[in-house]
């Protein structure tokens, strides 16, 4: 089982060339309840898309995501005590908070975090895939 970080997520749906080989084939052959999506992306994007850091949604946010996942068949996870707390216990490897969030929810959860991100990789207990 797989959780996506935000970048795979915004690749997967708006440009696939950037995707490993490796992960384009875990989306692919991903059957339903295998691929996860943390609430802490929506977030992310939400609050990037409104700062004008990039223009990626032509329709609301709401309606990107419900396409989103019609498209990629993810689960939406919560941001739960338990990720939040751990989130900050984690060693200072990487300092994106919106990271931490998902490399706590991905190990609270048992799930594999499909990112490109090398910092991420250096996390014990951490299951990654790219």
């Amino acid at each position: 089982m797989y959780l996506l970080d935000t970048c795979t997520l915004l690749w997967a749906i708006g440009n696939p060339t950037h995707l490993s080989t490796k992960t384009k084939n875990i989306l692919e052959e991903a059957k339903e309840g295998t691929l996860f999506v943390s609430a802490m992306s929506t977030i992310e994007i939400g609050l990037k898309q409104s700062r004008n850091k990039f223009k990626l949604i032509e329709s609301s946010l709401t309606e990107w995501f419900q396409e989103s996942q019609e498209e990629l068949k993810f689960q939406k996870l919560s941001i739960d005590f338990e990720c939040g707390t751990l989130s900050t216990q984690l060693p200072p490897i990487h300092k994106d908070p919106y990271d931490r969030i998902l490399i706590a929810t991905a190990q609270i959860h048992h799930l594999t975090l499909l990112t490109p991100d090398s910092f991420i990789r250096q996390y014990p207990n951490l299951m990654v895939e790219w």
